[in-house]
Parts: C-alpha cells; structure tokens; sequence
C-alpha cells in the first residue's frame, strides 16, 4: 500500500475512533440522566445536556488536522434528533445569538426587580428530557456506524501495527511517515 493511502487511512481511523468514543460519552450521559431521572433544569442535567449535546456534534464538525467525518450517515428516521442537537450546539450551548433567525432558540436575558437589588437571569437551554432516549437510540446507532468503519479501516492498516505490547498513538501529521508513535 502507498504511503499517501495509508497516511489518508489513518486520517479515517483517527476520525472514526474519535466518533466512537463521543458518541459513547453521550450514551452515557443520556442514562446518567435516566437512572437518576435528572428531569429538572438543575445544573448537573444542564450540564450532562450540555455535553450530549457538545459530544455528539463534535464527530460532524470540520476538524483541523482531518478533516470532516463524511461516512457517518445519519440514518433518515433519526435526522429530525440530529439536526436539533447540532442547533441547539450552535446557537446556544456552544456559540450563542442574542436572536437568530436561523432557529426558534431564544437566549433570552430576564430582568428581575426585587427590591433594591435588581439582577439578570439568562434563559437555560437545554434538551428536554422526554427527547433523551431519543439520543441514546440515535447514538448507540452512530457508536455501531463508528465501530464498523475503525474495524475496516484498522485492519487495512494491519501491516503497519506495532507488533509490541504498548500504547502507541495514531499519527495524523502528514510530515511523519510512521502511522503508530510509541508513547
């Protein structure tokens, strides 16, 4: 195999393991959330919406380095959920717009008069509970996606493995040749 194929199949794996592993951070999440049912809007369950929300987004975005993960397609049944988590993502977890027209989430800054001490509370958005088995379906289904291209991908780069017991980290720098670097 040529060097520009195995650098570009190292890319792929370095992605799709990547993929793998947020998408089982966000599995785990959505059922920290329902075997604690985490219903209110307190800051734990902001937090863990927060990181569903930021984790599962991350396998789709551009990434310097690789590039975007193309062969994770999203299954058409499951597009409304993820569509919905990368908005939420962009306009208001991640990024913020005071008033986008680009998506019906408000990021509303409230004025509360009490007394003499006046104060601002900012609108919490976050995913609804009843959407978080939702979530947990959708990504165990981009985890198995994950799974099966870093198997494919991995056993085409076989042949350079290291052969020794270690931890060895996938090299994505084009400017190295090796594929696997001791740790």
């Amino acid at each position: 195999m040529s060097l520009s194929k195995i650098k570009e199949l190292r890319k792929e794996l370095w992605k799709q393991a990547y993929a793998e592993n947020c998408f089982r951070y966000v599995i785990s999440f959505c059922k920290y959330i329902e075997e604690n049912n985490l219903k209110d809007l307190t800051p734990l369950y902001y937090s863990l919406s927060t990181s569903i929300c930021i984790n599962y987004s991350k396998p789709f975005l551009n990434n310097w380095g690789v590039g975007r993960t193309e062969s994770l397609i999203v299954p058409d049944k499951y597009k409304k959920t993820h569509s919905t988590l990368i908005a939420l993502r962009d306009k208001s977890l991640a990024h913020i717009d005071s008033n986008s027209p680009f998506t019906s989430i408000k990021n509303e800054i409230t004025l509360i008069i009490d007394g003499s001490n006046p104060s601002f509370k900012m609108s919490m958005n976050a995913i609804h509970y009843e959407y978080i088995d939702k979530i947990l379906t959708l990504s165990n289904v981009m985890k198995e996606k994950a799974k099966y291209w870093r198997e494919k991908n991995f056993t085409k780069l076989k042949d350079v493995c290291p052969r020794l017991t270690g931890e060895y980290i996938l090299n994505v720098d084009d400017k190295i040749d090796e594929t696997f670097i001791e740790k």
